[in-house]
């Protein structure tokens, strides 16, 4: 059963990530949107087929983001609350630093699990469909 802090922190932890991978994901799919682009004049003149392209690449950019943003977000949320001098306060209430630390040992194995999923299964079947449509 997860305690109020526990939640309190997931809800935290989860809207930086989600504010992390957006943002790294749109910058990551603007290059190679650029790249798709820039590689054959055809594409250049055929957005949709530009869009699909580049929307084959988000599993491979989902890979590294959802580690990256559980990192960051773990590193925002504990530095704010240990600045904010929450944490100093759950601490001096009895909570062990272990305890504390249990939801984000959670968010790391559903982050883990996703990241197999995506990287052995969508990550491949889009990097083939992407050179199917390359070279047609």
């Amino acid at each position: 059963m997860l305690r109020i802090i526990d939640r309190y922190v997931i809800r935290h932890v989860l809207s930086v990530m989600l504010a992390t991978i957006a943002t790294g994901v749109l910058v990551l799919c603007l290059a190679r949107m650029l790249i798709v682009v820039q590689s054959g004049a055809s594409f250049a003149h055929n957005f949709p087929l530009v869009m699909k392209l580049t929307a084959l690449f988000v599993p491979h950019y989902l890979g590294f983001m959802l580690p990256l943003s559980l990192f960051w977000a773990s590193y925002t949320v504990v530095r704010r609350l240990s600045l904010n001098a929450e944490l100093t306060t759950l601490l001096a209430s009895g909570m062990s630093l272990t305890r504390f630390t249990l939801p984000l040992l959670l968010l790391g194995m559903i982050v883990t699990a996703g990241n197999a999923g995506i990287l052995g299964w969508a990550e491949p079947w889009g990097r083939y469909l992407y050179r199917e449509i390359e070279f047609q």
